[in-house]
């Protein structure tokens, strides 16, 4: 190889699509890391794909990652009401990873503008 030149980072691509959820709030004792607060486990039918891990607004926040085909986003826990709402309302949803540079994205397809659906938590 030249000298001063790198190769390619592989570029890695998932996509998800979830169609049940499990949400978790720690106390502080049961926590893996002492920093969060809360988590939400994201399943295509009863195979795991993703955790929504979610950390008080003041931390600096992990890059998202893949490991054994499993997901994990990080979230402030400011983002925790309206990611309840898509996973409550929205169909269908979801997670997509893509590196390098590491991104992950919980998401919706595409939708018909003014389907008129009720945001149960208002944005401030």
């Amino acid at each position: 190889m030249p000298k001063g030149k790198n190769p390619k980072a592989k570029k890695v691509e998932v996509e998800y699509e979830i169609t049940k959820y499990a949400i978790g709030v720690f106390s502080r004792t049961q926590s893996p890391d002492p920093r969060a607060i809360a988590l939400i486990v994201l399943y295509n039918e009863d195979t795991l794909r993703g955790y929504l891990n979610f950390f008080p607004s003041n931390v600096a926040l992990p890059n998202p990652h893949i490991e054994d085909d499993v997901l994990q986003l990080y979230y402030s826990i400011d983002h925790f009401d309206v990611i309840g709402d898509l996973l409550r309302n929205e169909k269908p949803l979801y997670i997509e990873f893509s590196s390098p540079p590491p991104f992950g994205l919980l998401r919706t397809s595409k939708e018909p503008i003014g389907e008129e659906e009720t945001l149960f938590y208002p944005r401030e």
